[in-house]
């Protein structure tokens, strides 16, 4: 490579990123897809990260090993029958989330990280992760019916507090695994590509997967893209009721309907027009829900783990989330609702 590039490349590597006018770019930009909660806001971060990805050498994992980010090379680290190449300026690190494989950080172990992703503003990332570090965690998962890993993990990043956070999950041969990307917003700009790229060196090793025997008496299907089947409730159940309510906020059109599905509809509904309103109806029809995990904590709280779907395929899948029961009522919660508006850079307003 001449000289000259490359110094444009490194001097590139090395530069913040600058934040994007999302308004802006998307107001010239019509697409053909987006998700119905402002999603098309996200595909401009990731058009703009996997940009800067390539423009640094994020176009593979063996590319880290020669450009690098700023012409850094890696490191090799294994754990707990998993690999991952850690770029320079990372090393392992942990959390105290239960089935933690594998941590790795710009700083050192940040306990409880797991929990403040959540974006409870009572419990701020700010108060386990430095502004300027990153982090990444891998644990197991007890989910069964996960998607294969993505060759490329789109560098996208929701907003929690300031800080950057993506919570991909996916399956490796025969393991499950959820992932935690946290970016500090005052981390140099090479850091979020770094900490995709990690997980895009992620490698279950031989050794720890199980030897097996296949006897195949036809030609298998072709993979298809199609979404994983949903678990399936007892009618009537409390776990069904919560299903409910998660699918008629994400189909209900128009968005002021949600009312009768979200806690304290009434004071993000301007938000959720103004998610909806990037989108045309022809778009929004093709959106649908899916609940994939429901747990109850207590008679009035429970964990939900949901899909956003495109055209009957998975479009933003495994997304975590809250129901709460109101007046008798299983509802989704405002804050789940907030956060994934946020993935399209839209913003609620704080709660009165």
């Amino acid at each position: 490579m001449p000289g000259d590039v490359r110094e444009v490349l490194e001097r590139a590597a090395a530069r913040p990123l600058r934040p994007v006018d999302v308004e802006t770019l998307t107001s010239r930009v019509r697409r053909r897809r987006g998700v119905r909660v402002a999603a098309l806001s996200t595909a401009v971060v990731v058009v703009v990260g996997v940009a800067v990805g390539v423009l640094v050498g994020g176009g593979s994992a063996d590319s880290s090993r020669h450009i690098g980010v700023a012409n850094q090379q890696t490191n090799t680290f294994s754990a707990n029958g998993v690999t991952v190449d850690l770029p320079e300026g990372w090393k392992p690190a942990r959390t105290s989330a239960l089935g933690e494989v594998l941590g790795a950080s710009t700083d050192g172990d940040a306990p409880n990280l797991w929990s403040a992703a959540n974006c409870d503003p009572a419990h701020p990332i700010s108060e386990v992760l430095a502004p300027g570090d990153a982090f990444v965690s891998v644990r197991d998962d007890p989910l069964d019916y996960l998607n294969p890993r993505p060759p490329h993990f789109p560098p996208v990043l929701a907003d929690c507090g300031g800080y950057g956070v993506a919570s991909p999950r996916f399956t490796d041969g025969d393991r499950n695994f959820a992932a935690l990307v946290v970016v500090g917003p005052d981390a140099p700009g090479p850091r979020r590509v770094e900490a995709f790229r990690i997980l895009d060196t992620f490698k279950v090793e031989p050794s720890a997967q199980p030897a097996t025997t296949t006897v195949v008496s036809e030609p298998l299907p072709p993979p298809s893209a199609a979404a994983t089947p949903p678990p399936t409730f007892a009618a009537s159940s409390e776990e069904q009721q919560i299903a409910d309510a998660f699918l008629g906020w994400i189909d209900a059109q128009p968005h002021d309907n949600v009312a009768a599905y979200v806690e304290d509809a009434a004071s993000i509904l301007d938000s959720l027009r103004e998610g909806m309103a990037q989108h045309t109806p022809e778009d929004l029809a093709k959106y649908s829900g899916r609940v994939d995990f429901v747990q109850i904590v207590d008679p009035t709280h429970a964990n939900v783990r949901y899909s956003i779907l495109w055209d009957g395929h998975d479009s933003i899948p495994y997304q975590d989330g809250a129901a709460i029961k109101v007046d008798g009522r299983w509802m989704v919660t405002r804050e789940t609702v907030c956060a994934l508006l946020a993935v399209g850079n839209v913003h609620c307003p704080p709660r009165s």
